[in-house]
Order: C-alpha cells, then structure tokens, then sequence
C-alpha cells in the first residue's frame, strides 16, 4: 500500500525489532512478556538483556480455541505486561495477538516476532 503512495518502506525484520526495543534504555520501566519460546530460549534472551524485567508466558503446542490455547491467553492477562513479543508461529500468533486484544482485558502492543529471540547461533 505504501508503494502505490510513493512511499518507501524499508525492511525492518523482527530480529532488529526485538533487539532495538529491548536495547533501549526505556525498556527497563515496561513489563514485557515473552509469549512462546521454551525456557532455554527464554533464558539466553534474559541472560542477554538483564537489565530489563521480562515475564516468561510459556505456550505449549496448542491450537486456537483448545483448553491450552485458553489457558495461555489467561497467563498473558495475569502478568500486566504493556508490551508481548509473540514468539509464536505463523499463523498463530497473529491470532493469538487478535484473541488477547477481543477479551478486551489488556492493554499495549503484541508484535509478532516468531522466532526472532533464537538468539542460539546468532554473534551480535
């Protein structure tokens, strides 16, 4: 759509989002939530960023709608996070991002980052 106004996007992949966010100095007075990547991934992001106070929302294998699928939706509510990095797969975490905002009971931003914490292999 921006193309056909003229206008010039450049490529901001999820990596570069995550990583500037939580390299800036405002981050450590939000309450960021990590929904979906296991513990060990969760556990590099923090060891990696220990200055910032991020929640752990774990997300089993779930599909939308199933009793799984509820239960993390009501774990994102619980922790009163401003901003929750989606580390879920596509599709799901644009629909898990539609479903926390329809439960009306939370407020912020929920990017959809996927795998962009893997931070296993990558030297920056």
């Amino acid at each position: 759509l921006a193309a056909l106004r003229g206008i010039e996007l450049r490529c901001y992949p999820g990596a570069d989002l995550v990583r500037d966010l939580l390299c800036d100095p405002r981050a450590r007075a939000r309450r960021i939530a990590v929904v979906g990547p296991d513990l060990a991934e969760f556990d590099l992001l923090t060891a990696r960023f220990p200055d910032i106070g991020l929640i752990h929302v774990p997300a089993p294998f779930m599909q939308p709608e199933s009793p799984e699928w509820r239960a993390t939706l009501e774990a994102a509510e619980r922790c009163g996070a401003e901003i929750f990095l989606l580390c879920l797969s596509f599709p799901k975490q644009e629909i898990f991002a539609r479903d926390l905002k329809a439960r009306g009971a939370e407020q912020g931003v929920a990017p959809c980052v996927g795998a962009s914490i893997d931070l296993r292999d990558r030297r920056s």
